[in-house]
């Protein structure tokens, strides 16, 4: 293992942390502190940095309204989509990081969430609101679906049930325009 493993530390510039990082970096409470101890002078001096904090701490609280959610149509899709998988993934006992890694790397290595949720659904025995045929029979076409399955033969529903469950399992997997 090689030193230090961490590249970029964001902390409060304790010395201890110098041995665990290659580069120390101020969090803005931290940051802002050193502009407290300033003293100009001169006018010019003062007025200069009075500006600089006030944009300074303007930016930040810009941030923070910004960490609290998104202002875009666009941004509010993507928070409630990460949201979601962060979420899923937690009930799952997935780690996000690790899941978000292999999808965003092409490794592909874990499985997909669909996958995961359709395999514990098995294993509980959920009965018939978890079978995808009888999500096909009851909930995408209710009036007419049982008729319609028995008139169906079995090879005919296969290639209708491999959708569905591709359609599942697409839900978590990123697409090529994603990319």
């Amino acid at each position: 293992m090689e030193f230090p493993v961490v590249k970029l530390l964001l902390c409060d510039a304790a010395p201890q942390f110098n041995w665990v990082t290659e580069q120390l970096a101020l969090c803005w409470i931290h940051e802002g502190r050193h502009y407290k101890k300033l003293d100009p002078s001169s006018a010019p001096f003062r007025s200069a940095l009075t500006d600089f904090t006030k944009q300074f701490w303007e930016y930040y609280d810009q941030l923070l309204t910004y960490r609290f959610g998104p202002r875009t149509p666009d941004g509010a899709t993507a928070w409630d989509t990460f949201m979601t998988l962060t979420a899923t993934a937690k009930k799952l006992g997935v780690n996000i990081y690790h899941y978000i890694h292999d999808r965003v790397s092409g490794a592909f290595e874990l499985p997909d969430l669909a996958d995961t949720i359709t395999q514990r659904a098995a294993e509980q025995s959920l009965g018939a609101s978890w079978d995808l045929e009888h999500l096909f029979m009851c909930r995408i076409r209710p009036q007419s679906a049982a008729t319609d399955m028995r008139i169906i033969g079995e090879a005919e529903q296969r290639p209708v049930l491999n959708t569905i469950r591709r359609l599942i399992r697409d839900l978590y997997r990123p697409s090529d325009k994603d990319s």
